[in-house]
């Protein structure tokens, strides 16, 4: 069962929601809890009240319950307002992860060269190979500029 902060969130954040429709008996039970309020004088404790009703009797966020809604003049984004924003809504994101020092990138970059040139220790590399070593450090992220390698102190 959803709990009742959610059941008005908005349907972007459950793609499945606005397919789903009202059986006649959950119109009925929607009518039914919102005549018990003056759509002209709700107040969020009012709202968060329908909100609660409506989780109570399994019903869930939708097009239908939103038409519902309309057709009993209620505005159904005031009913969503009175949960609150969404979960996570207006927190910044997490920071980006710490930049890698150099040498660690200069690490990552030796243990794949030499991954990669493990498959042909004890051979003399032709143009083929050189090429099949380049793509693999490619494929793995390092471009290379005029060397791989950097080994400037």
């Amino acid at each position: 069962m959803l709990a009742p902060a959610s059941i008005l969130t908005p349907a972007h954040n459950r793609p499945s929601a606005s397919h789903q429709s009202l059986t006649s008996s959950q119109k009925d039970s929607v009518q039914g809890i919102l005549s018990q309020y003056d759509a002209k004088s709700l107040t969020q404790k009012d709202a968060k009240a329908i909100n609660d009703a409506f989780s109570a009797q399994g019903i869930r966020p939708s097009a239908d319950l939103k038409n519902t809604i309309e057709a009993a003049g209620f505005d159904p984004k005031a009913l969503r307002a009175a949960n609150g924003p969404p979960k996570g809504a207006g927190k910044p994101p997490p920071p980006p992860p710490p930049p890698r020092s150099k040498d660690t990138q200069k690490e990552d970059v030796i243990t794949k060269l030499l991954s990669a040139l493990k498959d042909y220790q004890d051979q003399v590399l032709n143009e083929t190979d050189i090429l099949s070593i380049q793509n693999k450090m490619q494929e793995a992220g390092y471009a290379p500029r005029n060397n791989y390698l950097d080994l400037s102190v």
